[in-house]
């Protein structure tokens, strides 16, 4: 059972430093506070298999507020966020796309 947990631990790592790289790559501010929402989560769920490795209920709290922080992040991102337009928003595999309909050089 321990090496399940520790097994989480290393893919819960793997999937932080992922989400890392979403968050310095983000071409949008809303993806990139997805990004951290989904960094959030992973730090609340390596916090409880620490807690379930180690047989620690103190850091119960930690977790807590973890998820508080979390939820008013994302909710006054989404509140206050700049609204884009299309042009911003697009990848970039679709502005070079139609730069090429347009019979410009990518």
């Amino acid at each position: 059972m321990i090496y399940l947990l520790w097994a989480a631990l290393i893919i819960l790592g793997i999937a932080m430093a992922l989400v890392l790289i979403a968050v310095l790559r983000g071409p949008t501010v809303m993806e990139r506070a997805i990004s951290l929402d989904v960094l959030t989560s992973a730090i609340i769920c390596t916090s409880v298999v620490i807690m379930v490795i180690h047989g620690r209920t103190d850091l119960t709290v930690l977790v807590a507020v973890l998820a508080a922080v979390g939820f008013v992040s994302s909710t006054v991102i989404a509140r206050f966020a700049p609204v884009e337009r299309k042009e911003e928003t697009m990848s970039q595999t679709a502005v070079i796309s139609k730069m090429k309909e347009e019979g410009e050089d990518a």
